[in-house]
């Protein structure tokens, strides 16, 4: 079980464009993972997201991890009184630790 903490700053206009995030993944052990991303949102009818990472940290039993992710989002339409889209997505993280 982790918890996730995003910082993402992107250059969107009207509604797409090209963004970055850093990500890192908490776990309850106290190990964490680092991830930087950058990929792109869609235009408001596709509402979609599409990304790329690079695992650029690790600390505890993640130490020295290497690896990348591909993912990709679809966003619901904003309802009223909601602040921003919700989503749901997938994608795969592949990554090697070095030898114990």
């Amino acid at each position: 079980v982790a918890m996730v903490n995003t910082v993402v700053t992107g250059d969107l206009v009207k509604g797409s464009g090209p963004f970055m995030q850093y990500a890192t993944i908490n776990f309850e052990d106290g190990s964490t993972i680092i991830i930087k991303s950058q990929g792109s949102i869609g235009v408001a009818a596709q509402a979609t997201a599409g990304w790329t990472s690079e695992i650029i940290k690790g600390t505890g039993r993640f130490e020295g991890i290497k690896g990348t992710q591909s993912a990709k989002a679809k966003y619901l339409p904003v309802e009223k009184g909601e602040a921003g889209p919700k989503g749901y997505g997938e994608g795969t993280i592949t990554y090697t630790l070095p030898p114990k």
